[in-house]
C-alpha cells in the first residue's frame, strides 16, 4: 500500500493520501458499486495511460512507483509524492 504525505509547506491544506489496490472486479461487482451522489460525480475504469493526464503532475509521477510496489508485493511511503 503506498502511501503519501503532502507537508503543511507546500500546500495549503495537510493531508495524508492513499492508495491501495484492490484487485480485478467482476463485471457483478462494478454493476453493484453505489455512491452517494452528493460524495461522487463520477467514476471510471481507465488504463493507466488514460487515467494518467487526469492527475496533478506530481501524483502521475508517484504512479511508477506505486506500480513497482505492487508488482514487488511490497508496501512504499513516499513524502511528498516522491
Amino acid at each position: 500500500m503506498p502511501k503519501r504525505y503532502t507537508s503543511i509547506a507546500s500546500r495549503k491544506d495537510e493531508h495524508i493520501s492513499l492508495i491501495f489496490y484492490g484487485g480485478t472486479l467482476t463485471p457483478f461487482q462494478i454493476k453493484s458499486i453505489k455512491f452517494p451522489k452528493e460524495e461522487i460525480k463520477e467514476y471510471k475504469f481507465l488504463k493507466i495511460k488514460e487515467a494518467l493526464p487526469l492527475l496533478s503532475e506530481r501524483i502521475q509521477e508517484s504512479i511508477p512507483k506505486c506500480l513497482e510496489a505492487f508488482k514487488n508485493n511490497t508496501p512504499i511511503y513516499l513524502e511528498n509524492f516522491y
